[in-house]
């Protein structure tokens, strides 16, 4: 029996639950009827609309006078513009994927346009559940929670819950095909790393690294995996991936007139105004330095949208020592990742999600070894410490507020007049950009305090309240009102920490046997509220 079952099912729901809900209030504030439909989303809504209404790929009704050249606007017209592929018999199919329509069009039947931002939103429930369950072979259940929501609450990715995205689609196959990897899973996870590369082909250099988690020890205690039952899994996966893969070739030889084209190589294009055909296996040739240095530093850079996962070296370095494949497997398709688009002529740090997916049980086996625990499957050493739950949340609440708010918050400290004063005092001790710095470490104590607090007096499995305390960093309001900071956030985290400082003891032994600290400590918080 797969030795991740038994815990697997129930809360990685919950989780993914939390995931939907939080995803949701994220982009609450921001709906207005149909905005969420802009750049590759209205193609996406095109082919959604005539597979439920025409049940046809078919664009041609979209798209008749887009490539005649003779609009003015378009004569000329370059592949990243254009939404359509040359059939071999003059079609308008799609040039884009269409997984994404296929798996939609019963929502968007049943509910209309607005079924199209509500199924972007449902994935993020199974991207976390499905990161939560892969990360769940290598920590204990709070480290992996933890790890699964930071990875998308407290970086770029939960910026594209306001959309109708292929990518949040890519990666939520992506995500639960590495948990049906580490469960051995072997047709299922076959058949959604299939889907993914009939999404992106550039996901085939992903494969190397998924079969390093095959051969990784996922056993209790760390046991060697067995041979039989690995190699029969990773055949299934080679066969039922290889089944949608061919299907998929069938398809382009009807579409396109070849098994190994699709809508990528038959983008319809216009040339002073005449209609033509380009191809994107065209589009990697930028010089590898110049295009690794916008990967990681441009408007897209993955330093500044995935700084948090600066928490997964300490994790990746436990897994170099411990479970070498799956650190191996994260470093081999980061490097892939970066190698492949850095020659790219289009820029997105969309692309490398699946890659950075596979750093998850890294991030996982920092945050246990920041708790003190040991990575799932390795043996406690007698004097090791076990950090309490509510110092390992505080942790992490701190680590996504300075990743989550750092970079922003400075420019902002000067909007309140609090701000300003706080500001003005602490330049007289420091130079001004400490000053801005310790702000915003301020305002991160808070939020560790406030965060650790909650949970603490809260009930419940740990991974879940953790991921339900730490999954509300992604609605812009939150990351807002924790980087400036600010009394009110403060004052309640004070209170709330006193509260819980007293809360447990309370409910245990009578008022008068509260530990003496504990009493200080509450008032000392109570006071400083208060002032």
């Amino acid at each position: 029996m797969p030795p991740l079952r038994n815990d697997r099912s129930s809360l990685a729901l919950a989780l993914a639950l939390v995931a939907f809900l939080s995803a949701t209030a994220s982009v609450a504030s921001a709906f207005v009827e149909n905005t969420w439909i802009f750049r590759d989303g209205r193609f996406y809504v095109n082919v959604t609309t005539t597979l439920v209404e025409h049940l046809s790929l078919e664009q041609h009704p979209f798209a008749a006078s887009w490539y005649t050249g003779t609009l003015g606007w378009n004569r000329d017209l370059d592949p990243g513009w254009s939404n359509v592929a040359l059939g071999r018999n003059g079609e308008h199919w799609p040039k884009h994927p269409y997984i994404l329509p296929i798996l939609a069009s019963p929502l968007y039947f049943a509910l209309g346009l607005p079924a199209t931002l509500l199924f972007n939103l449902l994935v993020f429930g199974a991207i976390v559940a499905g990161l939560y369950r892969f990360a769940r072979a290598y920590a204990e259940p709070l480290p992996a929670a933890l790890a699964a929501v930071v990875f998308v609450f407290a970086t770029i990715i939960v910026g594209s819950a306001y959309d109708y995205s292929t990518d949040v689609l890519m990666l939520g196959l992506f995500a639960l095909a590495l948990a049906a990897v580490k469960e051995r899973r072997g047709a299922i996870a076959g058949v959604l790393v299939g889907l993914a590369v009939i999404i992106k082909p550039t996901a085939l250099m992903l494969l190397p690294s998924l079969v390093l988690l095959f051969f990784e020890r996922t056993e209790p205690k760390g046991g060697r995996p067995d041979p039989a039952r690995t190699r029969r899994a990773l055949g299934r996966a080679l066969a039922s991936g290889t089944l949608v893969l061919g299907l998929f070739a069938l398809a382009n030889t009807w579409m396109y007139g070849r098994p190994y084209w699709s809508g990528y190589n038959r983008t319809l294009v216009t040339v002073a105004g005449a209609p033509s055909v380009a191809s994107h296996a065209d589009a990697f040739s930028v010089p590898f330095d110049v295009g690794l240095e916008r990967v990681l530093f441009g408007d897209y850079g993955l330093v500044a949208a995935f700084a948090v996962l600066a928490l997964a070296l300490p994790g990746l370095l436990v897994l170099l020592r411990r479970r070498p494949r799956a650190a191996l497997a994260g470093l081999l398709a980061l490097a892939l990742s970066l190698t492949v688009f850095a020659r790219y002529i289009y820029e997105g740090h969309r692309f490398h999600w699946p890659a950075l997916a596979l750093l998850v049980p890294a991030l996982a086996a920092s945050f246990a070894w920041l708790g003190a625990r040991s990575p799932r499957g390795v043996e406690r050493g007698p004097r090791r410490l076990r950090v309490p739950d509510e110092a390992l949340v505080a942790l992490a609440a701190f680590a996504v507020t300075l990743f989550v708010g750092g970079g922003a918050a400075p420019a902002r400290l000067g909007a309140s007049p609090w701000a300003e004063q706080t500001l003005a005092l602490l330049e007289r001790l420091m130079p001004a950009e400490l000053a801005a710095i310790a702000c915003v470490v301020a305002s991160a104590l808070a939020a560790a305090a406030l965060v650790a607090s909650l949970f603490s007096l809260s009930a419940g499995p740990a991974a879940l309240r953790a991921a339900a305390l730490l999954a509300p960093f992604g609605v812009p309001e939150v990351r807002a009102g924790l980087a400036e900071g600010g009394p009110a956030l403060h004052a309640v985290a004070l209170l709330t920490l006193a509260l819980a400082l007293l809360a447990r003891p309370l409910s245990e032994r009578a008022l008068r046997e509260v530990p003496p600290a504990r009493w200080a400590l509450a008032c000392a918080a109570f006071a400083l509220a208060i002032a």
